[in-house]
């Protein structure tokens, strides 16, 4: 049976993802039975759901750790400074060296980190902040490395449906992490949480190291029609392209309408993703009363739905460019600001559900949901406008999303700093829902779905180019140098 390398790479793509982001998410549980919170309770807190409180019953109520709302929010973020200041470095290695490696090591770096959680957190609250601050600053180079090295593995044809499957790893990862964490907590104890699923992490490194390279032509075992398919598709694929280190246009890149409109989407979109997956199992256990090992499974539930979402919008897209119904621009529109938009009035809704459990978590899985239309535009857009420079400018979308989640966690420490109460996250609702509004918006006024004038490719690489011709509606479909 003939194996196609390009869906290995994409399969290992998928996992290092899932890995990535079962980590990052698996402390948001964790935390819960970490801390000692009967110790800091508000003074003023009143059960929202006492039906649902009085029924609920934990093996163990109370954490060992004295942290307050403060400094679980420090360490939640910390993860976050570290990513945000390693963005623009992850751009400058994509530069000089190849992405198979900043991949790997970068992903590996944060279940080696994990391992470590249960020692370092009994040292103290700063020492978690300095492991977490490490870890993003370890982790940031994973999405711009993993998009460059897509630039190479990923058939034009095959853009939308290959790179939501793998960007949909972080989506299982963030669902598995979750819901196993408290499976694991519940049943195990908390460091265990952290043991068993950073060494899943490890395993997948040593499998990565002999599966994934960085270009067709460096493949030992790849088969010539795949090698010629993927060259004659993607022309930096050719035997004599030597990894040359082309300029990005920067003040033509940060000056451009288009960009701009897609990064002021994708960090508003980031803004709602990094609040839900920091901050909702904090509101499913205090306002709607679940447990620890509930909060789990219940917390997964909106990541099930927008990755059933979100792969779907992937397949549908590269269905309707196939037969050419919407231009890449508007199709890249359609699906984005659709699904933005009907989110964000879903998660307003949000502030009328008072104490109806059901109807609550059924808004929560329904807005995420419908985010999922707009999960594939976020990764593939990107590739659409500008393939030879893919790495590097996912590299400041980064930047850009890791400042949200940053800020995130400390926008929902602000309105609840008075007590994790239903009329606070009320609040918190209302400005996500805002901010998707807003991205949605821009996207639809300045976004593009065509390959951009300053991201044709220098004029010496002129015999290594096929050009294509320029589609009726303007799209500069080729990759003339």
């Amino acid at each position: 049976m003939r194996c196609y390398w390009r869906f290995v790479f994409a399969l290992m793509g998928f996992f290092g993802l899932f890995i990535v982001y079962m980590l990052r998410v698996n402390l948001s549980v964790g935390i819960i039975a970490m801390v000692n919170s009967t110790y800091f309770k508000p003074k003023n807190y009143t059960a929202e759901c006492p039906t649902l409180l009085q029924n609920n019953t934990d093996k163990k109520t109370t954490g060992e750790f004295m942290w307050d709302v403060n400094d679980q929010t420090m360490i939640l973020s910390s993860f976050y400074w570290g990513y945000a200041i390693t963005q623009i470095p992850s751009v400058i290695l994509l530069i000089y060296f190849k992405p198979k490696w900043i991949y790997g090591l970068s992903t590996v770096a944060t279940p080696i980190f994990t391992l470590i959680i249960p020692a370092i957190a009994q040292l103290g609250v700063y020492p978690m902040v300095a492991l977490r601050f490490v870890t993003g600053l370890c982790e940031g180079p994973t999405y711009a490395s993993l998009i460059a090295l897509c630039g190479y593995w990923v058939l034009e044809a095959e853009s939308s449906g290959v790179v939501t499957f793998i960007c949909v790893g972080g989506l299982i990862g963030t669902i598995t992490g979750q819901s196993l964490t408290g499976l694991i907590i519940d049943n195990m104890g908390w460091r265990w949480s952290f043991y068993i699923q950073a060494t899943v992490g490890c395993v997948w490194f040593v499998i990565y190291c002999f599966v994934v390279y960085n270009r067709p032509v460096e493949h030992p075992f790849i088969s010539d029609q795949e090698k010629n398919l993927l060259i004659s598709s993607l022309p930096h694929n050719q035997p004599n392209f030597r990894h040359k280190r082309v300029p990005v246009p920067w003040k033509r890149v940060l000056t451009s309408s288009s960009f701009l409109g897609f990064l002021i989407m994708v960090s508003a979109y980031n803004f709602t993703w990094y609040t839900l997956i920091n901050c909702l199992p904090m509101y499913i256990g205090s306002v709607l009363g679940f447990n620890i090992s509930q909060n789990g499974g219940i917390s997964s539930l909106p990541y099930v739905a927008l990755f059933i979402c979100n792969l779907s919008a992937g397949v549908l897209q590269d269905f309707i460019k196939s037969k050419k119904i919407l231009s890449n621009t508007n199709l890249r529109k359609t699906f984005a600001c659709s699904g933005m938009i009907l989110s964000s009035i879903i998660m307003y809704c949000m502030i009328y559900t008072e104490c109806n459990i059901p109807l609550a978590i059924s808004l929560v899985c329904l807005s995420v949901a419908l985010m999922g239309f707009a999960g594939p535009v976020t990764s593939v857009n990107v590739i659409d406008m500008a393939p030879a420079y893919a790495g590097q400018l996912i590299g400041v979308c980064n930047l850009f999303n890791s400042v949200c989640g940053i800020v995130a966690p400390y926008v929902k420490s602000y309105y609840t700093q008075t007590g994790e109460t239903r009329k606070n996250w009320e609040n918190v609702f209302i400005t996500n829902a805002a901010i998707l509004f807003f991205g949605a918006l821009t996207f639809a006024l300045f976004g593009s779905g065509k390959l951009q004038t300053w991201a044709i490719l220098d004029p010496e690489l002129e015999n290594l180019v096929s050009c294509k011709k320029v589609e009726s509606e303007g799209v500069i479909n080729d990759y003339r140098s």
